[in-house]
């Protein structure tokens, strides 16, 4: 079981929007189980697969000064499982630049949803 899920979905999605995974500032990954997040970097494209525990170990998902910032207001493991809308909140928030953990300049936030199932769902949202 080496991916998310996502893996399939993650082209079809910067392709729609114009992007690719350097353009993202902050990421809300969907995160019912803690590998998934792990899984999720990989899939959509932040590290190469099987690198995520390290990228992590890194320093990379952190708010101040990580490649990507991730789950910013502690995900659904350590804020509140709203079935995935705490993520959307504060990806909003972040955009805003109204967030607790505020990612400085976002402009791009991904948001997903149901990793390891069907159907598997995912937005990138932008600074308006």
């Amino acid at each position: 079981f080496g991916s998310s899920g996502h893996r399939d979905l993650a082209p079809d999605l910067y392709a729609m929007a114009g992007l690719s995974p350097d353009d993202i500032d902050v990421a809300l990954l969907y995160d019912d189980f803690s590998p998934m997040v792990l899984m999720q970097l990989e899939d959509y494209g932040f590290c190469a697969p099987g690198e995520g525990g390290p990228f992590v170990a890194a320093g990379n998902t952190r708010v101040d000064g990580g490649k990507i910032p991730v789950n910013t207001h502690g995900g659904n493991l350590s804020s509140a499982y709203v079935t995935g809308m705490t993520h959307v909140f504060e990806a909003v928030q972040q955009l805003r630049g109204t967030a607790t953990n505020q990612v400085r300049g976002a402009q791009f936030a991904l948001v997903t949803g149901s990793p390891a199932t069907i159907p598997l769902s995912a937005t990138i949202l932008r600074k308006a």
